[in-house]
């Protein structure tokens, strides 16, 4: 049995075509070292396979084939799995993966999404040395006082004069607050 696997080897020798360049030469005594190194490890290759591998896919394959002792056969199935390898030595561990699936979004997903949001910019904002007058806006006296207020903005305005008029919300209420040109 071995001999006709020698015989078979020795059939596949490298004939110098005429016309083949040194660089085709080169690849088909890769392939020749392949087929050695399979016939050496018990591993069949399928002749499809082997004509359809470049000297790039030379590399990955031996690479593959260190890595995975369990091959017995080099196909078309195997080509793809090697091929397919993206997997890459980074110091990146995965320890959980957020994916959620895909599902049709409700108005209330929204309102969940910005209330949280305003939640935790403000949560930021209260921390802030200017915010010693903190007021929600439903505790607001529209007297012309000064007080701080944390809100989103609604809508915004221009008027004729150029002064801008937001009207601000939080979870209280909303108001409006002109911000003249001369911003006081």
């Amino acid at each position: 049995m071995q001999l006709d696997d020698e015989r078979k080897l020795e059939s596949l020798e490298i004939q110098n075509v005429s016309g083949v360049d040194k660089v085709q030469n080169a690849l088909l005594a890769k392939k020749k070292q392949l087929i050695q190194f399979c016939f050496q490890n018990n591993i069949l290759v399928d002749p499809i396979f082997l004509a359809g591998i470049s000297e790039i896919d030379l590399d990955k394959i031996y690479f593959f084939l260190s890595k995975n002792s369990k091959v017995k056969v080099l196909n078309k199935k195997t080509y793809q799995s090697i091929t397919d390898n993206k997997k890459t030595n980074s110091r990146v561990d995965i320890l959980s993966c957020y994916n959620e699936e895909s599902k049709k979004r409700s108005e209330q997903d929204f309102i969940s999404y910005f209330n949280a949001r305003y939640n935790s910019i403000s949560k930021l904002l209260k921390n802030r040395s200017d915010m010693q007058n903190l007021m929600s806006i439903n505790r607001v006296s529209f007297k012309k006082d000064k007080v701080a207020l944390i809100g989103m903005v609604f809508e915004k305005r221009v008027t004729k004069n150029n002064n801008i008029i937001l009207t601000l919300e939080d979870n209280t209420g909303r108001i409006n607050v002109m911000i003249t040109r001369t911003k006081k």
